[in-house]
């Protein structure tokens, strides 16, 4: 069992319309993750003012605005921006990076995340691997950096497709995480073959997890995505009720916020 009083840091890409999501992410994990730790927020933004008064935040500015519909490029730069917390999150035990429009609606413990293992990782519940072979939703180029052929789908075993929206390891198995994704990105980008890659963060995420879980199995905890990310999509919708963090229509609330201007 782990201890209490550990030091626990959210990364959390806040940026352009993604504003609109913060103040209720914010107080859904203050009242129900990891209860009894020190939890900090890194908090990735183009409008450091408007986090002064969260004394738990540690700001990190950026230039780039993201607006409601950039969510390509949000992903594009994702793990390089988060890398931007790096001072912090060698500081930390566990370190976290969180969707913007998650909500943690019911209590989750560090010792369910995590099962006794370095890292966790969050099953996509809407892909079916039995008739959609993972590669195919993430990228058919051969030369890119996230290629998995369907030979290599064959010799690993616990082959899945994780959601990267929900991710946990220890600081220093995170940090190396986002630095191996990085030079995958720009390995990727400087032959050109990132133009090829579907979902940039996800997509990367896939090769480095499934990679870690054949050499490393005993140090990923595979968890329900049903339970830990559940969306608002139909197919999802009787597992809302039972799951402990769902996704937030970002769509509908850009919408509302649209007509409200």
């Amino acid at each position: 069992m782990l201890t209490s009083q550990l030091k626990l840091c959210i990364t959390y890409i806040c940026t352009g319309n993604y504003n609109l999501f913060f103040k209720d992410f914010y107080e859904s994990f203050k009242d129900c993750f990891c209860p009894r730790n020190n939890l900090t927020f890194a908090i990735i933004t183009d409008n450091p003012s408007a986090y002064t008064n969260y004394k738990d935040c540690k700001v990190y500015y950026i230039q780039r605005h993201y607006r409601y519909n950039d969510l390509n490029f949000i992903k594009f730069r994702k793990w390089q921006d988060i890398l931007l917390c790096e001072d912090l999150l060698e500081t930390q035990d566990y370190c976290f990076y969180m969707n913007g429009n998650l909500r943690c609606n019911q209590t989750v413990t560090l010792d369910e995340l995590f099962q006794n293992k370095d890292q966790y990782a969050v099953c996509h519940s809407l892909f079916d691997l039995k008739t959609k072979p993972m590669y195919e939703s993430l990228t058919k180029c051969k030369q890119s950096a996230a290629y998995f052929s369907a030979q290599d789908r064959s010799v690993y075993p616990n082959y899945k497709y994780f959601q990267a929206g929900n991710v946990g390891a220890t600081s220093k198995k995170f940090l190396k995480m986002c630095k191996f994704i990085e030079s995958c990105r720009q390995y990727d980008a400087f032959y050109g073959f990132d133009k090829y890659i579907h979902w940039h963060d996800e997509t990367y995420y896939n090769k480095y997890v499934n990679t870690i879980i054949k050499h490393e199995p005993d140090s990923v905890n595979i968890i329900d995505g049903k339970k830990y990310l559940c969306s608002w999509l139909n197919e999802m919708k009787p597992y809302l009720p039972a799951s402990k963090m769902i996704l937030v229509n970002k769509d509908e609330t850009w919408r509302k916020e649209l007509r409200r201007k």
